[in-house]
């Protein structure tokens, strides 16, 4: 029996398709993204140049993997525009919580480079950077970004709501 030329190839197609298929399906849910939001913002006044922001953050793995964090950094828009500031370590954020009143010891953990985040798990964290602005300033800002990078590049972005 003759077939028409579609119907001879119509086998090679599926098998094609289902192979490419097969091949991409693997990579679904490995987008690396958090999802979250931040739920608390502080200022410390430190009595030097340099005041320090406090942000407290939860944020949910969606990917099927676990997203490894590289750094996180803060930035915020004032009365001089934009600012990135110098993040604090997590020895020096912890001290900072224990001992200045204004964080009534009142802190979640920090995050920390090299933490994993498990696939589903929600977190509850916080990034706390310094900058060469006054407490009012700070107080005062009209944005606030928390800039997560993952250790493959990806990048996670929090903005306050306000």
């Amino acid at each position: 029996m003759n077939l028409p030329f579609e119907k001879r190839h119509l086998p090679f197609g599926v098998l094609f398709l289902t192979a490419a298929l097969l091949a991409l399906l693997p990579g679904c849910g490995r987008y690396m993204k958090l999802d979250g939001l931040i739920s608390r913002v502080r200022v410390v006044e430190t009595g030097s140049p340099r005041n320090v922001l406090v942000v407290e953050f939860d944020v949910r793995n969606t990917a099927s993997v676990p997203y490894v964090v590289k750094e996180a950094s803060l930035e915020f828009t004032g009365r001089n525009g934009l600012q990135t500031g110098d993040t604090i370590a997590v020895q020096d954020a912890q001290t900072l919580c224990k001992h200045m009143a204004s964080l009534n010891h009142d802190c979640a953990q920090p995050l920390t480079t090299r933490e994993q985040i498990a696939p589903g798990a929600t977190v509850r964290r916080l990034v706390a950077a310094s900058f060469p602005v006054t407490a009012a300033e700070l107080r005062e800002r009209t944005g606030l970004l928390v800039r997560i990078r993952e250790l493959d590049r990806m990048e996670t972005e929090l903005r306050e709501k306000r």
